[in-house]
């Protein structure tokens, strides 16, 4: 004996896509998707192709390439300038350790022929000096930002 029972007459079956089937037999009306005007080709109503006769506007807000400076965007990228300068920051403190790091094995290599001195302390400076470093960035960057972003503020207001 079969499980299979075939539809029954008069009751929409529902879809395994998720969607409710709809009956469509002769005699009823399908669903008709809006017909582009005259002179365009419907394949160029996608999603992201610019319809023909379309004319770009300049944005309403000015970018960071904008070149005329005419309205102040400071506010806006203070948050990405900021990350900018975390991002150099820790990439220097990287620099320093990688750099500690050789001066250590090159000490190591050499151990057997004396001048194991100079690459130890070599390795200790740049343990100091590339994160003192990325700390002066950050904090120069930071009170550099904040400037920018209270100056502009002061002028709103």
């Amino acid at each position: 004996m079969s499980q299979y029972q075939p539809p029954q007459q008069g009751a929409p079956q529902p879809s395994p896509f998720g969607q409710p089937a709809q009956p469509q037999g002769y005699g009823q009306p399908q669903p008709q998707q809006p017909q582009p005007p005259f002179g365009q080709a419907s394949f160029n109503q996608q999603p992201g192709f610019p319809q023909p006769g379309y004319q770009p506007q300049a944005p309403a807000q000015p970018g960071l390439f904008d070149t005329t400076f005419a309205t102040p965007i400071t506010t806006k990228i203070a948050k990405l300038s900021y990350v900018a300068v975390i991002v150099l920051a820790g990439a220097i403190t990287l620099m320093g350790l990688f750099a500690a790091i050789s001066s250590f094995s090159a000490a190591a290599a050499y151990a057997p022929y004396g001048s194991i001195a100079g690459s130890i302390l070599t390795g200790i400076g740049q343990l100091v000096f590339y994160p003192a470093l990325a700390f002066v960035i950050l904090t120069l960057g930071r009170m550099t930002i904040e400037y920018f972003v209270e100056t502009h503020k002061a002028r709103q207001t």
